[in-house]
């Protein structure tokens, strides 16, 4: 809701020493500078809460400072009748018209936008601000302060300005710390208040002690109950016994504002057992009806202060020029039997009178947005607004406040029968830079001019040009692109299902995890908080600290770095990994096998249909080694054997087979052997015995 009070009358004439020009280098300003501006016909000071603040003058090329009115110096002047002298840079010099000229400046604090801050990640208010100034890559002479103590992860992941970082995105700090929060801009100082404002107990009494003036009432957004609800696909809707909650107040109709509260919990699994109760429902749309005044109407009131000057109301108003920016101020509305406050939101100061020239109060309706951000906005939101509110209400306000502009209907050719339609910031084609421009080829807008390029576009062939396209539901055969992103500051947490073509849910991916159903929408693998649970993993190649595999009572965990840790039911068998030799630098692969293992095999298969047979088994049992199979050293040979019967120890069943050298020559070496020589024992008894002679 907004009131608007314009504040007339008082000396024209009576001129405020105080304003002064400095050059543009300045950063002290205790001295009369160039001189004082003394001869300026109008200088006004507007402030908007979190918004602009700005300085528009109005001087004669007659006067004794207009030559001295250049580009970047900057002009000190008093904001409201409270606050110190401000700096303002000059950015705007008119051409002149019947000998006036019009300065516009913006307050010194805009200079930000050129100090780049460098990455950095904090985790309270505080260290963000002190970030923002510390770390700016040049030197500058802005100190940052606040009162606030909010806690939580903020982390700037490349280069922005000073002034961004403030309240320019959905990264600000601002946004993360405080949409409440209130900053106040005193030269080189900026501080982010909590509440930069007071409640001084100015009150109006709405319908009564304002009866002879104009009033305006819109009801359109006063809604008498609301209907909370919460939805997923795989629970359903929840919803209150009773349907619906009160808000505050006496009406004579009704009107329910459905609230769905969907994206106050995280959407469950199919498998898990997570939705809310009724009474955290019934509990969060009370909140929302307090925080949003829902049942209180938009009331706009103008006011002339030099109308009201011999009315008995006027005490009342006159109260109003204590009112500061950021100020409370109370409204009650006796016939809905409801109250409530609203926030002085901009001052426009005459800085040569030293008056209020009007206040407004209300929701705040221009913010940050032309020098810092988009955060306040005119309507309220639900306490979680997405990303496609945010971009409805954008868009809202550009095509709702986008007055002014030409419409031309012309042939492009010259033609007698006009083919396309022009909208454009001028006139003449050939001055125009933003050009809306719709014809039989598509709708395409230019920011360079008629001839483009048009940079957004929608064409007669179907394509859809655009930077940006923000929609609430895609729906597409194919998406290509370099990078897909779910999720983020502005849509809450990202989620990625996929489904089969009857709709039942394969895969979901979200903050809680990676979760892999068959087509009965039974888990088969589930990867949560660094954990994996899977009946089938098929993968060239696995890297995780830690994964978990379901297969009967067997499975592998603790895949890392050093080793992978087999298990049967809850005890450890055995590990397979690398390790190290002692006390020396040799690394190599190992299989251990635990104190719960029994035995470790080495197996294989003849073919597809057969079973395992064992080719190698070790038994902790008898602690040996037996073999399933023939060893063949491939000419190599086995030294220093020790054989062995189990059940007659030192008596061999063998036959040892040896070279029998028959000729040498001098030197020693052989140069000629037998043929097959060996000795045959049976339990230890040598029984048979073959060599040459």
């Amino acid at each position: 809701m907004v009131w608007r009070y314009y504040i007339f009358g008082g000396d024209s004439e009576m001129v405020d020493s105080l304003i002064r020009l400095f050059e543009s280098t300045a950063i002290s300003f205790q001295t009369n500078g160039l001189g004082g501006l003394s001869e300026a016909l109008k200088c006004e000071v507007i402030e908007e809460r979190n918004g602009s603040f700005e300085l528009e003058m109005e001087y004669h090329i007659s006067g004794k400072r207009y030559r001295d009115l250049k580009l970047r110096r900057i002009i000190v002047a008093k904001p409201n009748p409270y606050s110190d002298p401000q700096p303002f840079r000059i950015y705007d010099i008119s051409k002149p018209i019947n000998g006036l000229v019009t300065i516009k400046a913006e307050h010194i604090s805009y200079d930000m936008t050129g100090y780049p801050v460098a990455p950095f990640s904090v985790s309270d208010v505080k260290a963000a601000i002190s970030n923002a100034q510390s770390n700016a890559i040049v030197s500058h002479p802005f100190k940052l302060s606040t009162d606030m103590s909010a806690s939580g992860e903020f982390t700037i992941l490349k280069p922005v300005s000073m002034r961004s970082l403030l309240g320019g995105s959905g990264e600000s700090i601002l946004e993360v710390y405080g949409g409440d929060g209130e900053y106040e801009f005193n030269g080189f100082n900026v501080i982010l208040h909590q509440n930069r404002g007071t409640n001084r107990g100015v009150s109006i009494r709405y319908g009564k002690n304002m009866t002879d003036l104009k009033q305006e009432e819109n009801c359109s957004n006063v809604y008498t109950a609301v209907y909370p609800f919460w939805y997923s696909d795989e629970w359903g809707m929840i919803e209150l016994p009773e349907k619906t909650l009160k808000t505050a107040g006496t009406y004579d109709y009704t009107r329910v504002l459905p609230l769905d509260l969907s994206n106050d919990w995280e959407n469950s699994y199919e498998w898990d057992d997570q939705y809310p109760s009724e009474d955290e429902i019934r509990e969060l749309a009370q909140k929302y009806i307090d925080k949003n005044n829902i049942g209180v109407p938009i009331v706009s009131l103008t006011v002339s202060f030099e109308q009201l000057s011999q009315a008995k109301e006027y005490e009342m108003m006159a109260l109003l020029e204590t009112v500061r920016l950021c100020d409370t101020v109370n409204i009650e509305f006796p016939l809905l039997g409801v109250s409530a406050t609203s926030k002085c939101i901009k001052t426009i100061y005459n800085a040569i009178t030293n008056k209020y020239i009007s206040i407004e109060l209300g929701e705040s309706q221009t913010t940050l947005s032309d020098t810092v951000s988009q955060q306040s906005q005119t309507i309220k939101k639900q306490p979680t607004q997405t990303f496609m509110e945010k971009a409805i209400q954008t868009a809202t306000q550009l095509i709702s406040g986008g007055l002014g502009g030409y419409v031309v209907i012309r042939s492009s050719s010259g033609g007698k029968y006009p083919d396309e339609i022009l909208i454009m910031d001028d006139p003449n084609i050939e001055k125009a830079t933003k050009v809306w421009r719709w014809n039989k080829g598509g709708l395409g807008y230019s920011p360079t001019g008629y001839s483009g390029p048009y940079t957004t576009a929608i064409t007669q062939d179907g394509s859809i040009v655009a930077d940006f396209i923000n929609t609430g539901h895609l729906t597409a055969n194919i998406i290509q692109g370099g990078t897909l992103t779910v999720g983020g500051f502005d849509n809450t947490n990202g989620t990625i299902e996929v489904r089969d073509s009857n709709n039942n849910l394969l895969i979901k991916i979200g903050v809680d995890g990676m979760f892999f159903t068959d087509k009965g929408g039974k888990p088969i693998t589930n990867i949560v908080e660094n954990t994996v649970t899977t009946d089938y993993v098929n993968s060239k190649r696995v890297t995780a600290k830690n994964v978990h595999c379901d297969s009967g009572g067997g499975r592998v965990t603790d895949i890392n770095g050093g080793y992978s840790k087999y298990l049967w039911d809850e005890d450890e068998v055995g590990r397979i990994g690398t390790n190290r030799i002692k006390d020396t630098e040799e690394h190599g692969l190992v299989m251990d096998l635990d104190m719960d293992g029994d035995f470790l095999a080495l197996s294989r298969q003849m073919s597809d249909n057969d079973s395992y047979v064992t080719a190698l088994h070790y038994s902790r049992a008898d602690d040996n080694l037996q073999l399933g199979c023939n060893i063949d050293c491939k000419n190599w040979t086995i030294e220093n054997p020790r054989i062995c019967n189990p059940y007659i120890e030192g008596g061999i069943t063998a036959t040892v087979h040896f070279v029998q050298v028959l000729e040498t020559d001098d030197d020693g070496t052989i140069t000629k052997y037998g043929p097959d020589a060996y000795f045959e024992f049976t339990n230890g008894i040598l029984t048979g015995i073959n060599y040459y002679g």
